[in-house]
């Protein structure tokens, strides 16, 4: 776990653990899952060993109204509501339609083995390690493996959320994006979009499923927004939409 625990905080955290995980349980790729019962679920980091990374496709889709039929994470509710680790395996014969065929079929997954406990905030927290048909199923001693990895892998996942300013570490959103509103008028709303899902903590993939746009888009328009600010890394973001917008405005065209 020394690798993953060192990578909290960075942009790379999604790539590490899919390497880590691929070699502990030969995981195709990886996603982190929260789930709020007033609002729609964050994906907040994923990764990919093999091929293209769907998860930004597959939460895309999710998002857009399956999540809302989905009952494959009920039966770990009451164990993560006492504060314990659960862990469900779901082959994609098993999971209903129209979910089955919006992700799994489309994208050939076979397998999928949760880990899912709580975020210390009263809400589900679900990593998802996948593995495609043509990979085969899941072996016990990879299995045993992920159970013994489990309860670790959920603490470093809750610390890379809580260090990324997703368990209310930043101001509220709204009052956030008029900060930096404060600190830059010419801010486009595509921009302050994209800003916004940075200080809840959402990854680059999470935003683009999100927004419909590409990665390199909500690149693009992070860069133009933080340029437009005067600011080279996220946790400068932070500190503005913490800030009142006291100081002169730094703010570029």
């Amino acid at each position: 776990m020394a690798r993953i625990v060192g990578a909290i905080g960075d942009p790379d955290f999604g790539d590490t653990v899919a390497a880590r995980l691929h070699e502990a349980a030969a995981i195709d790729f990886w996603s982190v899952y929260r789930f709020d019962p007033e609002t729609a679920p964050v994906m907040f980091a994923s990764g990919s060993r093999r091929g293209r990374d769907v998860s930004a496709d597959c939460f895309g889709r999710y998002r857009r109204g399956l999540y809302r039929q989905d009952r494959t994470f009920r039966p770990a509710e009451r164990l993560a509501s006492e504060g314990r680790m659960a862990m469900i395996l779901w082959n994609e014969a098993e999971i209903p339609s129209p979910h089955r065929d919006e992700i799994y079929r489309r994208h050939g997954i076979g397998e999928r083995l949760s880990v899912v406990g709580g975020d210390g905030g009263g809400r589900l927290l679900a990593v998802n390690l996948y593995r495609y048909q043509s990979s085969g199923a899941y072996r016990g001693k990879e299995v045993d493996t992920v159970q013994a990895l489990g309860c670790s892998l959920l603490a470093c996942v809750r610390k890379h959320i809580l260090v990324q300013g997703g368990s209310g570490a930043v101001a509220r959103p709204v009052l956030a994006i008029e900060r930096l509103r404060s600190h830059c008028s010419s801010l486009t709303t595509r921009e302050l979009e994209v800003c916004e899902r940075l200080l809840r903590g959402w990854t680059y993939d999470g935003i683009a499923a999100d927004l419909g746009l590409s990665v390199t888009s909500v690149k693009t328009y992070r860069n133009r927004a933080f340029q437009r600010l005067g600011i080279h890394f996220r946790n400068e973001l932070f500190a503005l939409s913490m800030s009142a917008g006291s100081e002169p405005a730094r703010c570029g065209t």
